[in-house]
């Protein structure tokens, strides 16, 4: 069950409550002109409601509630449109407890998918916070795990786990039984489009995305590339460090994809997000702000909510932004 903390302050003011989803959307935003603005900064170093310790996994559920991976305090934040801090997890390998969760995804019945990399497991929680489900233990055949990061569900609530040491991503069915293995094999080397290839794949895979259409972005921390696939797992393109379209990459991340098709990066090894357009050109890049909040550090995972905010896990500062795009 849920742990309820007071309302949510910030420096001594109460939290604004965050805007729901817009009945009509507004238009694209795909200039370079554009730019990422910080409206509000969640957390600092700590072990009560409200604060963490090296946030990993992000999430936002279709009532824009946000749900926050506190890694090293093992345990799930969820942090309400008004600002109400809700708590579940704690240290361990029974059922209800978590060790280390790192990646976590909402389907359409607000139940919480968690990826624990500790236990090599996924863990999935009701609306309320009870564990209903736990699936896998460590391992290497299908429906087992080996130190998993992320998370995504899909348009017909399939869960997609990336299984970082195992080298690929799972694909379980809403009732938690294995469906399918991306491993990437066969995919075509950098700078190049779909067709046959030499052999290759995903090395160290860590974070994933599903985009309206289904197709599945999957980041790869060793070769610091990004793999795109279709809803069947057949590889289509690959971003990378030598491509002309998408900027030096260091260690990416987290992924996220807006309504619009672009896709978010949030990259370690840079301390930056990028924002790429659908064809992989890119539109921004984020740093930090530049006041006394400082630059990002080690950002691990970013989350599109539905009314637009884009939600960042600045790692190692132990906070949460929420950023807007706003056109120039």
């Amino acid at each position: 069950m849920y742990e309820r903390f007071d309302y949510l302050e910030i420096e001594g003011r109460k939290r604004r409550a965050v805007p729901q989803p817009a009945a009509v959307q507004p238009a694209p935003v795909y200039g370079r002109r554009a730019r990422l603005r910080v409206v509000e900064i969640l957390g600092s170093f700590g072990h009560e409601g409200g604060q963490f310790n090296t946030p990993g996994g992000i999430a936002v559920d279709r009532q824009c509630a946000v749900y926050v991976c506190d890694s090293y305090n093992h345990r799930v934040q969820k942090i309400t449109p008004e600002g109400d801090v809700l708590i579940f997890g704690q240290i361990g390998a029974g059922r209800g407890c978590l060790l280390n969760p790192q990646g976590i995804a909402v389907d359409a019945m607000l139940c919480v998918h968690v990826v624990e990399q500790g236990n090599h497991r996924v863990q999935k929680f009701d609306p309320e916070g009870c564990s209903v489900m736990i699936v896998g233990g460590a391992g290497s055949t299908p429906g087992r795990f080996n130190s998993p990061t992320g998370a995504a569900v899909d348009s017909y609530q399939n869960v997609c786990v990336v299984d970082t040491g195992n080298a690929r991503v799972q694909c379980l069915t809403p009732d938690g039984h294995y469906r399918s293995t991306i491993s990437g094999r066969g995919v075509l080397p950098r700078g190049t489009s779909a067709g046959p290839g030499p052999a290759g794949g995903l090395r160290r895979p860590r974070g994933i995305a599903i985009d309206g259409e289904g197709c599945i972005y999957i980041s790869d921390l060793a070769d610091d590339r990004i793999f795109k696939f279709d809803s069947s797992g057949k590889p289509l393109a690959v971003f990378g460090s030598d491509e002309a379209t998408v900027s030096a990459q260091s260690q990416p991340a987290g992924l996220g994809v807006d309504q619009w098709g672009c896709l978010f990066i949030a990259e370690m090894g840079n301390h930056q997000l990028q924002r790429v357009s659908p064809a992989g050109k890119v539109l921004q890049s984020f740093t930090g702000v530049r006041t006394a909040a400082g630059k990002l550090s080690s950002p691990s995972a970013v989350a599109v909510a539905p009314n637009g905010d884009i939600w960042l896990a600045d790692t190692s500062n132990h906070r949460v932004l929420r950023l807007r795009l706003d056109a120039a």
